[in-house]
């Protein structure tokens, strides 16, 4: 059953379900030859036809014709509870809850990916359309229900398991996934990540004369009178580089040492491991609740930027959708000044010197960046804002994208992928043992749940929407199509409530951590914790957590 997960496709976005999906594209190979497939409809096709458009076929019959193909695609689906790759004799082993999971999150993406492109050759999308985007029962295909019908089953099953939810026990200790944790956790693996940060940073000390510290740099850059962070969110400057005079961004540019050329992807990877770093202790110190491709696309230049300074006390902050957030507003985050310093530092001495090395390596970025289009398929230009005005060949391309994107990786020609990001969990805290180390999706649930339990969160809309978080049963790659960040409706954002909401959570968010250069002399007794697991009403509104927040934090 592997050979199936090997081949041809065409789409980025679908490779990311390749090796979920491959169960199904077993199973439809050799249905036909299975004892229970007698007396029933199965969906025809052309067997010299390419994969894509055999697929395309099958689903576009199944989600299109009522009922006919209705028992094929739920034995289809009970099958796919089975591991094919396990060798053995009479049944194979079933697959664990969350492995199932994938799978159905996969056969959800390929079954309204195959029939929208069968749609579009037949010339008919518009009405299929409506069997996937109403959320009118009678409007949506009858076939399609149950796939989100045995989706929700599933998740609610998973959910009453003992232990598998995030269970408070007392204000400082919790049980995550049937495991001791406590907050603490976090604040040792972002401290972590920040000294692997510096020991990839000291590395590359081989190869300059004299590369600044964060925090020289910090001084000369973020903190520094002289430098002015005012701009409107309505009309921006191009660049977070542009708050400072030119003597000062040539200053912090370390000086080469001499080096061989094959050190120049050395220095390429070393860079890259520092990003990595750089991207979980974002996360933890904003508090969340984005997925990794959400974080992967911080722009800290271009028209489409989401970093930005805060005139106030000068940390970094970034406005970014979160694809869950059904209301489409972005979100306002804020981090801890520690944290604000190693961000400068990536944009100001980071990203220059991989401008260096890619331009004498000749590495060429992807144009498919957020893996929305076909490989065989040109990027339409504002996709990634870059330049519109022009046809830009591969190299002007990649010289925009490394002067805009933080997470840029010349070596994989992409931004940074999740192998590198996971790699942190599977190895940090240092001082854990691993059977006792918790994964992206387990920490993102954690600081959710703490955030409403110590936080006191009762009836408001933090604009996360952590409810919807939870019964969706986040991997690291779903609905990646929607993390584009495209900063939609930012006119008139600056002083909303959703930012100064944001602004004031995440700020509630790092006291509770004690995050950044000072450990904060918050008592967790202080801490409402409630009894039970609050309701969070998605509809409500933010002045719930901001008053509750005044009374645990102040004014």
């Amino acid at each position: 059953m592997k050979n199936y997960s090997q081949r041809f496709f065409t789409g980025s976005e679908l490779e990311l379900y390749e090796t979920k999906f491959a169960n199904f594209l077993y199973l439809i190979e050799v249905f036909t030859r299975l004892e229970l497939s007698k007396n029933i409809h199965i969906p025809s096709y052309d067997c010299s036809d390419y994969l894509i458009t055999k697929i395309s076929k099958i689903f576009y019959a199944i989600i299109t014709d009522d009922e006919k193909y209705m028992e094929y695609l739920h034995l289809m689906i009970c099958l796919s509870c089975f591991n094919w790759n396990k060798p053995f004799e009479k049944l194979p082993p079933t697959l664990s809850y969350s492995e199932f999971q994938y799978n159905l999150d996969s056969l959800k993406c390929w079954a309204t990916y195959s029939t929208l492109s069968r749609s579009f050759q037949l010339q008919n999308i518009s009405s299929t359309l409506d069997s996937f985007i109403f959320s009118i029962e009678p409007w949506k295909s009858i076939t399609y229900r149950p796939i989100e019908s045995i989706y929700k089953k599933l998740v609610n099953e998973m959910l009453a398991i003992p232990g598998y939810s995030f269970i408070p026990l007392d204000p400082r200790n919790f049980l995550l996934n049937s495991k001791q944790f406590q907050k603490e956790y976090l604040v040792d693996l972002s401290i972590d990540v920040k000294n692997l940060f510096d020991s990839k940073l000291n590395v590359l000390t081989r190869y300059y004369k004299v590369l600044k510290d964060v925090s020289v740099v910090a001084e000369m850059t973020r903190k520094s009178p002289k430098g002015t962070v005012f701009e409107s969110r309505d009309h921006s400057r191009i660049g977070i580089t542009d708050f400072f005079i030119r003597d000062t961004q040539m200053s912090v540019i370390p000086t080469m040492s001499l080096y061989k050329k094959d050190d120049n992807i050395t220095i390429i990877k070393l860079i890259a491991d520092c990003l990595t770093c750089l991207m979980l202790m974002i996360y933890i110190s904003s508090g969340g609740p984005y997925g990794f491709p959400e974080m992967r696309v911080f722009k800290y230049a271009s028209k489409e930027r989401n970093l930005f300074i805060n005139q106030v006390d000068k940390t970094v902050e970034f406005i970014i959708n979160y694809s869950k957030n059904k209301s489409h507003i972005p979100i306002c985050k804020v981090v801890d000044e520690l944290t604000s310093d190693y961000i400068i530092y990536a944009i100001m001495v980071i990203s220059p010197i991989i401008r260096t090395h890619n331009h004498k390596m000749n590495y060429l970025m992807k144009r498919d960046l957020l893996y929305e289009i076909s490989s065989d398929s040109d990027l339409n230009r504002n996709d990634i804002g870059i330049t519109p005005q022009q046809n830009l060949d591969d190299k002007e391309i990649t010289s925009q994208i490394l002067d805009s994107y933080l997470f840029a990786d010349p070596i994989t020609r992409n931004l940074i992928g999740n192998i590198k990001f996971d790699f942190l969990f599977k190895h940090y805290p240092s001082y854990e043992l691993e059977d006792l180390l918790f994964n992206f999706r387990a920490l993102r649930q954690a600081i959710i749940d703490i955030q409403r339990y110590q936080l006191g969160v009762d009836d408001a809309d933090m604009r996360i929407n952590p409810a919807v978080a939870k019964r969706s049963g986040h991997s690291l790659l779903t609905d990646i199509q929607n993390y584009g960040g495209i900063l939609t409706g930012m006119e008139g954002y600056n002083n909303n409530t959703e930012y100064n909401g944001g602004y004031f959570i995440s700020k509630s968010w790092i006291k509770l951590l004690g995050l950044g250069y000072e450990v904060s002399k918050f008592d967790p007794k202080d801490v409402k914790l409630s009894k039970e697991r609050p309701e969070f009403q998605v509809s409500g509104d933010m002045n719930g957590i901001l008053s509750k927040g005044c009374k645990i934090y102040g004014d």
